[in-house]
């Protein structure tokens, strides 16, 4: 290997129903990867109770990756597992959580080779919520960083975007009451409270490119998905009050602010904007009764 800093260890956990866009998109990596001189580790962690697609992805992946299987449907199980198995081969070097529907541009790579990250523990590039993928290279002399603060880690960060160290990731947990997937208590929120808990660890010290760029499909404009993660939503906010003591009141400040969205919401007559409201609140209660939180 070139250095550790060259070196990038991709969990990338997946489901039967996502296998189609995983192998486009991963095998898109693959290639920049090896493009951009950078050495690699995949660990494919496959979540799946069906014992024939397992045998089929073993075969399709294999060759080029390492093949984890999970029958714990939790995108938070699956990561943890990548976490561990990156510890046990004693890998050194930076770890990406890929996404089955990201991609990302050229100059991530650039940045990611450059000296201005190889020291840093934890940096993101910009997302774009859109499926117009732009493949540029950009002049080092382009390349910048601008240190964020906790307010752009909650609401700008996403782990799928991140890179982390791996001595950064050392005792570092998905927390599994959270995640996607059915075995997961609640849905979604897993991403805010590891980078957040990443950052805190990390001394409140994060970095983020402008100028490179993860691309994301947009979201659904029917607010859907803000209903799926509602209940999840407003759990978060309860672990992060009681977990994080020295960034509670910013939270709360948070959570206030998203309790009053969706009043507003609300009242302009959303789709969905009740029952949301309703799920979030109530993963909040009931996050903090389960944590027995003396607030």
């Amino acid at each position: 290997m070139n250095s550790i800093f060259n070196s990038l260890a991709v969990v990338a956990p997946t489901i039967d129903a996502d296998l189609g866009i995983f192998n486009k998109n991963i095998r898109r990596l693959e290639y920049q990867l090896k493009s951009s001189k950078i050495d690699f580790l995949f660990i494919v962690v496959f979540q799946s109770k069906n014992s024939e697609i397992q045998t089929q992805v073993n075969e399709n992946y294999g060759s080029f990756c390492k093949v984890l299987h999970s029958d714990v449907l939790n995108v938070s199980h699956a990561r943890n597992l990548g976490i561990e198995y990156i510890q046990s081969v004693d890998f050194q070097g930076r770890v990406l959580f890929f996404d089955s529907t990201i991609t990302f541009d050229e100059s991530v790579w650039d940045i990611f080779n450059s000296p201005l990250t190889t020291s840093l523990p934890l940096w993101f590039v910009h997302v774009n919520w859109t499926d117009i993928k732009v493949t540029t290279r950009i002049e080092y002399s382009q390349l910048a960083l601008i240190k964020m603060t906790i307010s752009d880690v909650f609401y700008r960060s996403y782990v799928w975007a991140a890179f982390f160290s791996t001595n950064l990731l050392k005792d570092q947990r998905f927390d599994e009451r959270f995640g996607v997937g059915p075995d997961a208590i609640y849905q979604g929120g897993e991403d805010v409270l590891f980078v957040v808990s990443a950052f805190l660890k990390n001394e409140s010290e994060a970095y983020f490119s402008p100028c490179c760029h993860a691309y994301h499909p947009p979201r659904p404009l029917d607010f859907g998905k803000h209903l799926k993660y509602a209940r999840g939503t407003g759990a978060m906010f309860g672990c992060l009050i009681y977990s994080f003591r020295s960034i509670r009141y910013r939270v709360i400040y948070y959570l206030l602010l998203s309790v009053c969205n969706a009043f507003l919401r609300c009242f302009l007559l959303k789709k969905y904007s009740f029952s949301i409201l309703k799920l979030r609140i109530s993963g909040f209660l009931d996050y903090i009764k389960s944590s027995n939180t003396n607030l």
